[in-house]
């Protein structure tokens, strides 16, 4: 009878169980380096480290800087912006808006003291709380 299912078809007989012959010491070196590589493989999911440095580490490579790329070297740039800095530069732009509505480039242009990064930071933060509103222009202003 034919069968719509697929069907596997061995070319070799199974080798009896009584003729299988298994190095258990071989095994267990293979199943160590499996566990070992499985745990470094987590290790590299849950590091907070530089995903770039803990590679080459691994590989050996220990004098391995930071690329600032990954998400960990990108999050700790961001977690950089303290209260106090976040409640300044929020204080700086809201002034500069009340003056000028200033597309974002003038407005990081305007405020050369402040880091571009930490500027995008809260810029993107009082946008999300809606302190400050985008014109179809792509003008900045503040709400209030």
């Amino acid at each position: 009878p034919q069968n719509d299912a697929p069907q596997i078809v061995f070319r070799k007989n199974r080798v009896a169980a009584a003729d299988l012959r298994i190095n258990l010491v071989r095994y267990n070196e293979r199943k160590d380096s499996f566990v070992q590589r499985v745990k470094t493989m987590v290790a590299y999911l849950q590091a907070t480290t530089c995903r770039s440095r803990f590679i080459s580490h691994y590989f050996g490579d220990k004098a391995a800087v930071a690329c600032g790329v990954c998400d960990n070297c990108l999050g700790k740039k961001q977690q950089q912006l303290s209260a106090d800095e976040f409640t300044i530069i929020a204080k700086a732009i809201q002034q500069q808006l009340a003056i000028n509505h200033l597309t974002a480039e003038q407005l990081l242009v305007a405020l050369p003291s402040i880091k571009k990064e930490k500027a995008w930071q809260v810029l993107q933060f009082l946008q999300a709380e809606k302190k400050i509103l985008v014109s179809t222009e792509g003008l900045l202003h503040t709400t209030s």
